[in-house]
C-alpha cells in the first residue's frame, strides 16, 4: 500500500538568531554575504548595548539597512518565573515598548515577536502578543508550520541543541538531524524554522587548532578548549584570535552545509517577514 504524503504548501525555511549577540556581526552577517541568504535576528531591547557581548543600537540599525531582518526577542528576555512576578498591566507595556522601540528606529519588522524561553506558553504573554504584535514564534516545538499553524504560537527546530531525537543532553549540533528536519520540510511542504544563539557560552569560546588553523578534537570527537588561570573558557569580547572560535571553525561551516543542503533539496530560505 502506498504512502501519500501531505501537503502543507511550498517548502520554506527560516533561521533565527536568539539575543542579538555580536558574533552576529563577526560570524553570521559575513556568512549572509558570502551565500546571499538572510538569517534573521532577535533582539532583547533593553539589553542593547548594555554589555560588550551585546549588539549597540549602531550595531542593529547597520545589520537592517544591509538587509538583515531584525526581530523582536521582548523587552528583557525574561523567563517564565520572572513573568509570574508581573501583572498583566506590566506585560502588556513591556511589549508594547520593545516593539514601539524598534518602530520607531525605523525596523518594520520589530512587530514580528520572538518569546524568550519558555514564555510563548505561559498564556498571559501570549494573549499579549496577540494584540501586540503580527506574529509570535516560541522555542521548541520542532514541527513544520503549515496553514492551519496558529500564527502567534510558530514553531522552531532549535539547531543549536538538535534534538529532533528527543536528546536533550547534546550541546552541539547535529548536522545529520538538522537534514532530517530539512528532508521533511522538502517531502511535505510547509514553513520550518530553524533556531540558534550565537550568545551560547560554546559559541564564542576560544578552541585548540592545529598549526594549520584546523580544529583539534579528543577522543569523543568534542572540540577542545582554551582555559584560563581559574579554569574558565577563554571568550573571545575583544576580537583577538577571533578564528579560533567554535562559531567560526564549527557553527559556521555546518550552517553553510545546512542551508546549501536546503537548496539542493529545494526549500527556498525566506525571511520571517516573507514567510507570514
Amino acid at each position: 500500500m502506498s504512502f501519500e504524503l501531505p501537503d502543507y504548501g511550498r517548502p520554506l525555511l527560516t533561521i533565527i538568531d536568539d539575543d542579538g549577540d555580536i558574533h552576529y556581526l563577526k560570524d553570521i552577517l559575513p556568512l549572509c554575504n558570502e551565500i546571499d541568504v538572510n538569517i534573521s535576528t532577535a533582539v532583547s531591547t533593553t539589553r542593547i548595548g548594555t554589555k560588550d557581548r551585546w549588539m549597540t543600537w549602531d550595531d542593529i540599525r547597520d545589520c537592517y539597512a544591509a538587509g538583515t531582518e531584525v526581530l523582536c526577542h521582548t523587552y528583557s528576555h525574561p523567563t517564565v518565573d520572572e513573568l509570574s512576578l508581573m501583572s498583566d498591566t506590566e506585560i502588556m507595556e513591556r511589549l508594547t515598548a520593545a516593539r514601539n522601540r524598534l518602530m520607531d528606529e525605523g525596523i518594520s519588522t520589530g512587530d514580528i515577536l520572538v518569546y524568550s524561553s519558555g514564555t510563548g506558553y505561559e498564556p498571559r504573554m501570549f494573549n499579549a502578543a496577540r494584540t501586540i504584535f503580527k506574529a509570535g514564534i516560541v522555542i521548541g516545538g520542532n514541527t513544520v508550520n503549515s496553514k492551519d499553524s496558529d500564527p502567534y504560537q510558530l514553531k522552531r527546530y532549535r539547531i543549536d541543541f538538535a534534538t529532533g531525537d528527543g536528546d536533550k543532553s547534546r550541546k552541539d549540533y547535529d548536522i545529520v538531524d538538522i537534514k532530517r528536519y530539512i528532508d521533511t520540510i522538502s517531502d511535505c511542504g510547509g514553513w520550518g524554522i530553524m533556531m540558534f544563539h550565537t550568545s551560547n557560552r560554546k559559541w564564542s569560546q576560544l578552541v585548540e587548532v592545529d598549526q594549520e588553523g584546523r580544529l583539534i578534537c579528543d577522543e569523543n570527537n568534542d572540540a577542545i578548549p582554551l582555559y584560563d588561570k581559574n579554569g574558565d573558557p577563554i571568550l573571545d569580547n575583544d576580537g583577538t584570535q577571533y578564528e579560533r572560535t567554535m562559531g567560526h571553525l564549527v557553527y559556521v561551516p555546518l550552517l553553510k552545509e545546512a542551508i546549501n543542503y536546503a537548496r539542493e533539496k529545494g526549500v527556498e530560505i525566506v525571511s520571517v517577514k516573507n514567510g507570514y
